[in-house]
């Protein structure tokens, strides 16, 4: 009923279009939508008007009230004149700037703004061609104007545009302009209402004679012009991703003095398609993939793009091992006032009436760097307008020397009042020929930062909550945290709460002090005593809460990044699925990053209801109560091999780097409650072995493990195993609690060790030692281990690797196939009694030689036996494979691998294809990384990077490709540059399809994203299928391994 209503309320509201004031093209696609029996796209055309906020309008183009197109963008340019007849209306002559970028339809919206703008009596200069948002900005204040629009959508998909509104100091508009010019738009009810007729003697197009001036303007911020000359050949790679920045840019870089330019060819030619980006988004490695490649092969210093209107930039240069990566926009931000500062002060430049202005979720090292050089910094609230308002508020007393924000914009100027990247591409090519000219690159520059003011890492989660349920949602979390505020976060006490909505700041004292901002915000920051800041606030434009959570760490030379930013990257951090922050773990200086030494297992050993989370531990762990490790002395002793050419103790041989490796001290295997982060267990972990002096333990290490330098002798994974009985397969009650599986070593001996947690006390259950047991069962281990009832006695196994260990520890049976990257396990026939392995191989000389002959195999898990194979003989390293139902055609479930040599039946005959296509991807790639059930089809989708995809065309949509969370949201494409595997993915909500847990671009976000593709099809929740939830709990182990059932669901 509630549909039909509303599809009553879209189609009144579509048929009003169906006058003589709309257009006859836009009347013929009402039309389509209405006759058509599908009413999604009518419904999201017309279920509301798009709206006019405090930024304008932004949305995706088409006809409807929702959409933007001329009739909404000519609705909000008659509301702005309108507003600007009144405010003005003593004024003889008002006028604006009309400005563009490179998106389809912004010439024509631009056209239609000028024509309703003169048709009001308002004089418009219109520029001749697309041109960079903070020109436009530019163009109000150097002709006097009242207002000004620009028609862009900034950085979001090539399906969507907008509409940004600016008024006469050349910032987008404030308070109580804003909500005038809103409520003038509201106003306007129909086409009728609007001005279309322009009055071309009040048009005036310009374009160079604006271009040059703005130009010559940007060249007064260098700060020293001498270095650029010393280094004008500094190799700068640029790209404007089709967009604004083409205009300008490499101009404005030449015109500094800059004679190495070099341009992404393919990505100079102007488009609103974007054909060779997913996303044209600066942020995202992806869109600087073909400048990085162009880097690379001309070896240069710096790489920037600019996003299609050119008022964000992002940047990449080579770190201190040579690697190309982006450098995020808290750091960009950082690198450019510490460079302002420095240089002003060392060139004579500085004044005593100096400031910089940041936004209040910006790094708080950007104010370290301001207060130990004396210079004044202002907080303001998220968005340019507001660090505008400050250069406004002290115009003619202080002088505003620049200012920035996390989200990659950055203001070097004030004869501009919005982020501009014209300007910030020159400065940051000009900082590069300053760093170049000592000898250093941009990324020493931020080594130096981080060694002189301390590190930083900062992190961005953003929690999804959309329709009116969703809002509401928000809000009483919002109202939650200010009622019952954290007294403590991550074991760190909280000294500082601000709140912006009653402008008051609480000390750990409970002392009350006024916050001076503008008006109210409805944000909250919390500060501790080990330097965190986590900011708190609901997003403006989108149905999200986002936390900002800043860490502080101390990094004491250059080669200490990696162990500083592992420390930070490995706090344990936990969240309510709503967002709601609720402990932190530092695994400390102790503990080695990396996905096969920082596995964890979350899952509930003692039987009482609540998770607990096991993982390694060392000297130096701090738990959630700021308990921590030590050793008998009380110190914790830094373990760390500081040696970057260190290189094994017996062998010489190492890694490239072995920095950061830990080959001495206790470590040990801890559990803290998962509500809390408490520890209440703790015993040793597996040894690294040996005895005596550094050369003979390492000698020993190389004859067990198999190196000496700290890699393959460190691998460790945890798990889960119901040793004792599976949960019930009817009812999932259990019938004992879970053991903890620990386990270290992959590529020649290893150990599994299995301990069952008894109140306070960890208790072994038993020991496997690869020593004790033929040669045969060295070297089996996978990059991970799974865990299910193998031989179905009711009681679980483990699989490690090509090796299966029975529930007492003993031997189960063993292929011989040697190492392989993955490892399946469910029920892949359908008809066929037990569970299937599918799994693929790394070395040939041992799966062809001892084992069953083939690099990717399906295999009975109850003896180990082969049913079925492809890939005969030696294939090398058949690094990929994956299984699952994807053709509805097919009857079992398809398997295939990086062999690339067909698809497969798992119940079929060996060496056989049954299709010689496989499921493809991005850049055509063949897909072996996941599957997921998404569309509520019995077919599972493919998942890899950021994108979900059919085999075949998907019967709910006709389409192959169904989402990339990369191009719509700004996901990253994965966690693993050749795995691409996301952080987590599994049936979280209970409704059989799965959820995906992605992190953003610059790994700062974190996103949870759900199906909305409703299903004809019931199943219960899939955790409560025993196999499902071994394989979802042990994900996150070493590499990434997708969820599989212990029964059959598929199309045959």
């Amino acid at each position: 009923m509630e549909n039909e209503e509303l599809i009553k309320q879209v189609t009144e509201k579509a048929e009003k279009w169906l006058t003589p004031a709309y257009d006859a093209e836009t009347q013929a696609e009402i039309k389509k939508m209405l006759a058509n029996p599908d009413k999604t796209d009518l419904i999201e055309a017309f279920y509301k008007d798009l709206e006019f906020g405090t930024g304008g309008l932004r949305g995706i183009m088409g006809v409807g009230s929702n959409r933007m197109n001329i009739y909404t963008v000519g609705a909000a340019t008659q509301g702005l004149s309108n507003y600007l007849n009144k405010n003005f209306k003593d004024l003889d002559q008002i006028s604006v700037v009309v400005g563009h970028d490179c998106r389809n339809n912004s010439r024509l919206f631009a056209e239609i703004s000028a024509n309703i703008f003169s048709a009001n009596g308002i004089k418009v200069y219109l520029f001749e061609d697309m041109r960079p948002t903070p020109e436009m900005s530019f163009a109000i204040r150097h002709f006097g104007c009242q207002s000004g629009i620009n028609i862009t959508a900034s950085h979001n998909p090539r399906e969507y545009n907008g509409y940004k509104a600016y008024w006469d100091d050349g910032a987008q508009v404030l308070a109580p302009h804003d909500k005038g010019i809103i409520d003038e738009v509201n106003k306007i009810s129909s086409a009728t209402d609007i001005k279309f007729e322009g009055n071309k003697d009040l048009i005036q197009i310009v374009g160079e004679e604006v271009d040059s001036v703005y130009l010559n303007k940007v060249k007064t911020i260098s700060i020293d012009p001498e270095v650029i000359k010393r280094q004008k050949d500094l190799k700068i790679v640029y790209t404007p991703i089709h967009g604004t920045g083409m205009m300008l840019i490499p101009r404005a870089l030449k015109q500094w003095g800059f004679e190495n330019v070099h341009t992404v060819p393919e990505q100079m030619v102007k488009s609103g398609d974007f054909p060779t980006v997913i996303s044209p988004n600066p942020e995202n490695a992806e869109a600087l993939s073909m400048a990085i490649d162009l880097a690379k092969k001309i070896d240069a210093d710096i790489v920037m793009a600019s996003d299609p209107d050119a008022d964000r930039v992002g940047m990449a240069c080579k770190n201190d091992k040579g690697e190309w990566v982006l450098i995020n926009g808290n750091q960009t931000c950082l690198l450019f006032l510490y460079y302002i500062i420095k240089n002003r002060i060392a060139m004579g430049k500085m004044k005593d009436d100096d400031f910089i202005v940041k936004t209040i979720v910006t790094t708080e090292l950007i104010k370290s760097v301001a207060d130990k050089n004396h210079i004044e910094m202002l907080d303001c609230y998220t968005g340019f307008k507001w660090i505008a308002r400050e250069i406004r508020l002290r115009e003619g007393k202080q002088q505003y020397i620049g200012g920035g924000e996390e989200s990659y914009g950055f203001l070097a100027e004030d004869f501009v009042r919005d982020k501009d990247a014209v300007s910030a591409c020159t400065l940051l090519a000009e900082i590069c020929a300053w760093a170049k000219d000592q000898g250093k690159t941009l990324f020493e520059v931020l080594l130096d930062i981080y060694v002189e003011y301390g590190f930083s890492k900062e992190t961005t989660v953003n929690v999804v909550k959309p329709g009116k349920s969703g809002a509401e949602e928000i809000k009483a979390m919002m109202e939650n945290f200010r009622s019952n505020p954290p007294r403590e976060i991550g074991g760190s006490k909280v000294v500082l709460v601000k709140d912006f909505k009653t402008l008051k700041v609480t000390d750990g004292n409970g002392n009350i002090t006024e916050i001076d901002m503008p008006e109210a915000s409805n944000v909250l920051q919390y500060f501790t005593e080990d330097g965190t800041k986590i900011s708190v606030r609901p997003s403006g434009t989108e149905p999200k809460i986002k936390f900002y959570v800043e860490v502080k760490g101390e990094m004491g030379c250059h080669k200490c990044f990696d162990a500083a930013n592992a420390a930070a990257e490995e706090k344990v951090e936990a969240y309510k699925l709503d967002g709601t922050f609720l402990w932190r773990i530092d695994l400390g200086v102790n503990i080695r990053s990396g996905s096969h030494y920082t596995s964890y297992i979350l899952y509930d050993f003692d039987g009482d209801g609540l998770c607990e989370i096991a993982f390694r531990s060392a000297e130096g762990t701090q738990f959630a109560d700021g308990k921590m490790i030590t050793g008998e002395d009380g110190k914790v002793h830094d373990y760390r091999i500081r040696d970057l050419n260190g290189a094994g103790w017996a062998s010489g041989a190492k890694l490239p780097t072995t920095c950061g490796l830990i080959f001495e001290g206790p470590e040990y295997i801890s559990i803290c409650r998962g509500y809390d982060g408490r520890e209440i267990a703790r015993t040793d972990n597996i040894p690294r072995g040996g005895e005596g002096s550094k050369v003979e333990r390492a000698e020993y290490w190389m004859d067990y493990w198999g190196d000496d330098y700290g890699n393959r002798m460190d691998r460790f994974f945890i798990g889960a195993a119901y040793l004792d009985g599976i949960p019930d397969p009817s009812t999932g009650a259990r019938t004992s609690n879970p053991s903890l599986i620990v386990t270290r070593g992959v590529y020649k001996n290893w150990q599994v060790w299995a301990f069952d947690l008894k109140g306070s006390e960890l208790e072994n259950r038993w020991k496997f030692d690869t020593k004790d047991h033929d040669e045969k069962w060295l070297a089996m281990c996978s990059h991970a281990f799974r865990v299910a009832d193998l031989d179905n006695d009711g009681k679980d196994e483990i699989l490690y690797g090509q090796a299966a260990i029975d529930d007492n520890g003993n031997e189960l049976w063993c292929t011989g196939n040697g190492h392989g990257d993955c490892l399946h396990v469910g029920k892949f026939i359908k008809d066929r009694d037990g569970l299937q392995i599918v799994a693929s191989f790394e070395e040939e000389n041992t799966y062809a030689v001892q084992g069953l002959g083939y690099g990717c195999q399906v295999i009975d898990a109850r003896d180990g036996s082969l049913i079925s194979a492809h890939g005969a003989g030696m294939h090398g390293d058949v690094g990929r494979c994956i299984v699952a139902d994807v053709d509805p055609d097919s009857p079992n479930m398809e398997f295939w691998s990086s062999m690339n040599s067909g698809m497969y039946n798992c119940g079929g005959s060996i060496d056989v294809p049954i299709s010689p296509d496989m499921p493809t991807g991005i850049g055509g790639g063949t897909l072996y990384n996941a599957a997921i059930w998404w569309t509520g089809e019995l077919t599972r989708e493919l998942f890899d990077r950021a994108l979900i995809v059919s085999y075949k065309a998907n019967p709910r949509t006709n389409k192959n490709r169904l989402v990339n969370f990369a191009t719509g949201y700004g996901s990253n494409e994965g966690n693993h540059s050749t795995k691409y595997n996301p952080c987590y993915y599994g049936d979280f909500l209970g409704d059989w399809r799965e959820e995906v847990i992605m992190g953003s671009s610059d790994h700062s976000a974190i996103y949870i994203f759900s199906t909305n593709y409703p299903t004809e099809h019931r199943f219960p929740h899939l955790m409560t299928d025993h196999t499902y939830d071994m394989s979802q709990a042990m994900q996150n182990i070493g590499y990434n391994q997708p969820t599989h059932l212990g029964y059959y669901i598929g199309s045959k």
